[in-house]
């Protein structure tokens, strides 16, 4: 599946077309389909939530006869049930939402569109504060009822001429947030867009939610075409999310029979004439990177992570995907030391080598690059710090095993901080020499533990949580998005930007182990941590980040399991690691130039030419 969407994304000249739509009747639909369009989307009165079953059985079996496709089904609660205010009528538009969302299941349709502008409108003098948290509370009670029927709630943002709350994508965004359920995310309506003035860059901004979109042109809500409105902007901005879901036209028809072909046209049209001016296939400006590396993560680790959590990653959020070849110097099975290396500095070597080539001469990490180009820079991992992973982006050693002179090449290079286990390569050494001292005199603030790590906000900053290495989760708590999110905390204050480095360590080692539960949650711990750079990454266009791995360990194959319930069957081929390509998840500025096939040391070498870094 993972290969299919990566080669579907290959391409910059993008010359797919997203599915279409029209919202009419499924009588409608063989017109629809000759013409062209893929789905119908309903109004959902067709699911006539406030009638027994057996009255809604003649609407089932019609659909069911019929060949109709139909992706959504609209305006979802009713406006005399209204959500809001003293005297709102909750009660009353759950048992609504209940039996909408149960024939929407029966009947196989995968989205309900919830515009729904005077249900939601906030009355006179009523806080709007307020009624944003009575909105969200509804929207949490009935996000479990979606999952049970499997339908996906979208949150659409209308304009203010027909309602006063959720007005744009930033708003909708907010409430998918709020709710916090992974069966209600976002709809992006261009009609509505357009009518509040609403750039199209927001659809980047918030693309991780993006499930659907509506169109229809500005003035009178007339079809795409009737007077040539620009849709081109937000065409741009879905190609540069990659965006492969529907679009589906939601307007007034003047002619439905004589209209659909030409309105079908002009979107295929427009969409064709929309590239390059602000998609991806312009290469938008990077100015930080997040790198993150979850060691040992295979495919099977991801999809490990997403059954556990009953089908959903934050890690899938991800516009583009691609693989890379992991193998070393000298051997077909890489390890850290060499896997780290090929990716921090764009070198094939030897396994147990740390920042230098096959022949054992100092290489230049991408971290080096971005100090030296006057950037901050970060290491974060779950692990002692000089391990080999993180060791790779700073350190230039023969051997990996050489942890207390890893230590000082840390206490020697120019980065900004770092956050890991490890204190006792610093202070509890064979030559007796106390690096903490070292750091202090550089200008480093030292810090033992994460609350204190997460005061410091200026400066270089050497945070060490433990003497070897922080206990696995859940015993360590939140340590590892905690840590990320402090790190960007401080590495934000630079104007040019910033490269971090953030270590799933310990999927590694529960793969070793052959322990698919601690591989579990450490997957997990490691995709909240993808969370906190994703939320960054939204908020600060310019800001790309990239999940992969070094290697994938433990041969794990998922041979049962269970989505609905969360329960997984895993079996493991070795101990070792293993030689298969590894995925890449690209989020953000730049994201597109990571699709497709290549070596592990084309990831240093794309970084630094989207950082536009000279070699």
């Amino acid at each position: 599946m993972l290969a299919c969407l990566m080669l579907a994304m290959v391409s910059s000249s993008y010359p797919y077309q997203p599915e279409y739509a029209v919202c009419t009747s499924v009588s409608n639909y063989p017109l629809v389909k000759s013409t062209g369009y893929k789905y119908v989307e309903l109004n959902v009165s067709y699911l006539m939530p406030d009638e027994s079953d057996a009255d809604f059985q003649a609407d089932l079996d019609e659909i069911k006869n019929s060949d109709a496709k139909i992706i959504s089904c609209t305006s979802f609660i009713p406006g005399s049930l209204t959500l809001t205010g003293h005297e709102n009528k909750q009660e009353e538009a759950l048992v609504w939402a209940d039996a909408a969302l149960r024939r929407a299941g029966l009947a196989n349709i995968p989205y309900i569109v919830f515009g729904s502008g005077k249900a939601r409108n906030v009355p006179e003098n009523f806080s709007k504060e307020q009624a944003k948290e009575q909105f969200v509370s509804f929207c949490r009670r009935i996000a479990p009822l979606a999952e049970k029927y499997d339908v996906t709630i979208l949150i659409e943002p209308l304009n203010r001429a027909e309602t006063n709350m959720i007005n744009s994508l930033e708003e909708g965004a907010a409430i998918v947030e709020a709710v916090g359920h992974r069966n209600v995310q976002l709809l992006c309506d261009i009609y509505h867009m357009m009518r509040e003035d609403e750039a199209a860059s927001e659809i980047v901004k918030h693309a991780r939610y993006i499930r659907h979109c509506h169109i229809a042109e500005r003035e009178e809500r007339t079809s795409p075409g009737t007077k040539g409105d620009d849709f081109r902007p937000y065409f741009r901005a879905l190609k540069e999310i990659g965006y492969k879901g529907c679009v589906s036209i939601e307007c007034r028809w003047q002619d439905f029979n004589n209209e659909i072909e030409p309105a079908l046209s002009y979107m295929q049209a427009q969409w064709s004439a929309s590239a390059g001016s602000t998609g991806q296939e312009s290469t938008p400006q990077v100015k930080n990177v997040i790198l993150m590396i979850g060691d040992g993560m295979g495919i099977s680790q991801v999809y490990a992570g997403m059954t556990v959590n009953k089908g959903a990653l934050h890690l899938e959020q991800c516009q583009f995907v691609g693989f890379s070849k992991t193998y070393s110097a000298n051997s077909y099975i890489t390890d850290s030391a060499a896997g780290g290396t090929a990716i921090a500095c764009g070198t094939k070597t030897n396994n147990g080598a740390i920042g230098v080539d096959a022949d054992g001469n100092p290489v230049k990490s991408i971290l080096e690059y971005a100090s030296e180009n006057g950037l901050s820079t970060g290491i974060v991992a779950s692990c002692d710090i000089t391990h080999a992973t993180p060791a790779s982006f700073v350190a230039h050693q023969p051997s990996r095993k050489m942890e207390e002179e890893i230590a000082e090449d840390f206490v020697n290079s120019d980065v900004t901080l770092f956050i890991g286990g490890g204190k006792k390569q610093f202070d509890s050494r064979a030559d007796n020499v106390n690096l903490l001292n070292k750091l202090a005199a550089k200008g480093f603030q030292v810090a033992f533990d994460l609350e204190d790590i997460k005061k410091i906000t200026t400066g270089k900053l050497a945070g060490l949580v433990a003497n070897k290495h922080p206990a696995p989760y859940p015993e360590r708590g939140e340590f590892l998005p905690e840590s990320t999110q402090a790190a960007i905390n401080l590495l934000k204050g630079n104007d040019k930007g910033f490269f971090l480095m953030v270590e799933g360590s310990q999927i590694d080692w529960a793969c070793h182990a052959n322990n698919e539960k601690a591989a579990v949650n450490e997957m997990l711990d490691f995709d909240r941590a993808i969370k906190v750079a994703f939320d960054y990454a939204d908020r600060n266009p310019n800001t790309l980040v990239i999940v992969t791995a070094d290697h994938e360990t433990g041969g794990m194959a998922l041979t049962g399991g269970d989505l609905s319930a969360g329960k997984l069957k895993a079996v493991y081929a070795t101990t070792g690691h293993t030689s298969v390509m590894v995925p890449l998840f690209a989020y953000g500025a730049g994201a597109i130039e990571f699709a497709g096939i290549y070596e592990n040391t084309a990831i240093f070498n794309k970084i630094l030419n989207l950082f536009g870094f000279e070699k």
